[in-house]
């Protein structure tokens, strides 16, 4: 991005790669995550949707979700669960490729709203380094996030839920980074379907 002038409405697409300097897991890591979690559980339609991944041409969840849509909560359960694990707020501290940092240090101070940013990804990283670029000019919380919701952020197949402070629906859950799936969910034993439609925001 260097050398590189944006000004004017600038439309930002990040493919599902860029989250993996941050600790998490590529496309093609993930599905196999998925498959793994999915076998460690015994209630019958992880039971399948282990042997469908292990059998399965396609290389990403997202086209998993997609040829089995009766699969969707449980799997983007599974991925919730997997994508919490993995957030840290460690990362970025002392990185050598912080593409996040180097992608707002580029957008000029108080033009925020002129930028845009698709993601492919499904978790938090890029709000949760925004609002830590953020607060480098602010100590103010409540302003880092006004910020943040100036700015459309598209999760094309959804996200998990929002940080503290980043949504104005006060009924909306939210969770803090780096909160942890086993803190999510507070009894393992009793997790059903509707605590992993819960798990999960999407944006269709």
């Amino acid at each position: 991005f260097e050398g590189v002038l944006m000004s004017g409405l600038t439309t930002f697409i990040l493919g599902a790669g860029i989250s993996c300097d941050y600790g998490y897991p590529s496309g093609e890591q993930l599905i196999q995550l998925v498959a793994e979690r999915a076998a460690r559980d015994s209630d019958s339609i992880s039971q399948e949707i282990h042997r469908k991944i292990n059998v399965y041409s396609g290389k990403t969840i997202d086209r998993f979700i997609y040829d089995f849509r009766r699969y969707e909560s449980k799997v983007k359960g599974l991925i919730a669960e997997i994508l919490y694990e993995r957030e840290d707020p460690r990362f970025s501290l002392n990185m050598k490729k912080d593409l996040y940092r180097r992608i707002f240090d580029e957008i000029p101070k108080n033009s925020y709203s002129e930028f845009n940013f698709v993601t492919f990804n499904y978790d938090r990283s890029l709000e949760y380094h925004f609002a830590k670029h953020q607060s480098a000019w602010t100590e103010n919380q409540k302003e880092v996030f006004k910020v943040i919701r100036g700015i459309d952020i598209v999760h094309v197949h959804g996200r998990l839920p929002p940080l503290p402070g980043e949504s104005l629906d006060s009924k909306e859950r939210e969770t803090p980074y780096g909160f942890g799936a086993q803190r999510y969910f507070s009894n393992e034993s009793q997790r059903t379907i509707s605590d992993y439609e819960a798990s999960f925001d999407s944006e269709g």
